[in-house]
């Protein structure tokens, strides 16, 4: 069943798929927007939020909000927009970033210091670790959880990323990092940080950590207010301006700015989204309706659409579609560059914050050729189980990452 399954797959070449949807968390009016990206229509009062909603994640089923007011994580059903559950954390955690795997959500707690561990089957917590001062965003990349620690409640005195071992579930390094790490975005071996200053006069900065030290490996002097961060399929990192002025950006392979506050991409937003054919950037100004700018990767303009009150969050969402329960795809979960490809083809997930868990690639014939698990760097060298490079042609490769979802891609391999 399951070869058939994978033979329909590669014979329509898995283009039977359904429309990508763009969710946005507006804070302000404590609302949660849906916009279909194929139709453009937009409902910018999908579902209700509770008190200050901070940042979310989705998967093809649900969407978990963290409500820092509420000191709660709201859990949405996907298909309705109808609330199911608020899990409680406790009083003054101050819920701020979440990061889901295939079992369990991971949530920062800004004012408790804690990093929850939620078990998805039961919506309970199940453990909690300490992390630095202020926690807020954190990126998964292997079986290390790493949490941005802000500090800003003693002035960022002692900002850092904590590295946690998610099976021990503890901290296991401490790394010093420049003022105010609020946002981190893992890709291959690295963890971006994007540190936005003090809003003052500390300029924001792009610190790189190696994940095979632990250490930071260089620094980007930015400057403007760094924000939001997110990873193209062709290894272009996009940064929002948290004070809306602009958008800058870099390449992830050497590091070369390629915007920066002074010659920005524009207009300007505080939050970045890519998957694998659009790039959306959200902005605005306070008291008024934020935008979504709508562009595809070459940085044309496709679209724009008006959300609701300081909208502060947002996340690409494809609707599911499976020909077996065993394959679920989600076209924009994963991306791959470059493909057609010619002796190596790197994977992504455009949810850069969680990991790959496992890649199979598939002949045309619906037969096994590649089985890759638990890869540090999710690359596929165009060979086989057996070390021999396979033929040029047509392959599919199945996709599985931390977020309980499935891709499958058509891979191109030329002589």
């Amino acid at each position: 069943m399951i070869k058939k399954t994978i033979l329909f797959i590669l014979l329509t070449f898995c283009f039977l798929l359904n429309a990508a949807v763009l969710y946005i968390l507006n804070s302000g009016s404590e609302t949660l927007s849906r916009i279909d990206l194929e139709t453009g229509n937009v409902n910018n009062a999908f579902a209700a939020l509770g008190y200050m909603p901070n940042r979310f994640v989705c998967n093809t089923q649900y969407i978990y909000v963290a409500n820092s007011g509420d000191n709660s994580i709201q859990k949405i059903e996907s298909s309705t927009g109808a609330t199911l559950t608020n899990i409680f954390l406790g009083l003054n955690v101050n819920p701020y970033d979440l990061i889901l795997t295939e079992d369990y959500l991971f949530v920062s707690g800004g004012f408790s210091n804690q990093i929850y561990k939620i078990e998805l089957a039961t919506d309970t917590v199940i453990d909690q670790v300490t992390a630095g001062n202020n926690p807020a965003g954190m990126a998964i990349s292997g079986n290390k959880l790493y949490v941005g620690n802000t500090d800003y409640m003693t002035n960022y005195n002692n900002c850092s990323v904590s590295v946690i071992d998610l099976e021990a579930y503890e901290v296991i390094a401490t790394i010093p990092t420049a003022t105010n790490p609020q946002y981190l975005l893992a890709d291959g071996d690295q963890v971006h940080v994007s540190c936005t200053g003090d809003w003052s006069d500390v300029m924001g900065t792009i610190q790189i950590i190696s994940i095979s030290t632990d250490t930071i490996v260089h620094t980007i002097e930015m400057g403007g207010y760094c924000g939001d961060l997110t990873i193209t399929p062709e290894g272009i990192v996009y940064i929002g301006d948290a004070m809306n002025a602009g958008v800058y950006a870099y390449n992830a392979a050497d590091w070369t700015v390629l915007y920066s506050p002074a010659e920005p991409f524009l207009p300007g937003g505080s939050v970045i989204e890519a998957d694998n054919t659009n790039l959306a950037v959200l902005g605005g100004e306070w008291g008024q309706n934020f935008t979504v700018n709508l562009y595809e990767l070459n940085e044309t303009h496709i679209s724009d659409f008006q959300v609701g009150l300081y909208a502060i969050d947002m996340k690409f969402q494809l609707q599911q579609s499976s020909t077996d329960e065993n394959y679920v795809t989600e076209a924009h979960e994963v991306t791959t560059y470059p493909n057609p490809f010619y002796n190596t083809v790197t994977f992504r997930t455009t949810d850069s914050r969680s990991q790959i868990e496992t890649i199979k690639i598939y002949d045309i014939r619906g037969r096994l050729v590649k089985n890759i698990t638990s890869p540090m760097l999710p690359v596929w060298d165009g060979k086989d189980n057996s070390g021999l490079p396979v033929p040029s042609g047509i392959y599919l490769s199945i996709v599985k990452t931390a977020a309980n979802s499935s891709t499958a891609i058509r891979l191109i391999k030329m002589k």
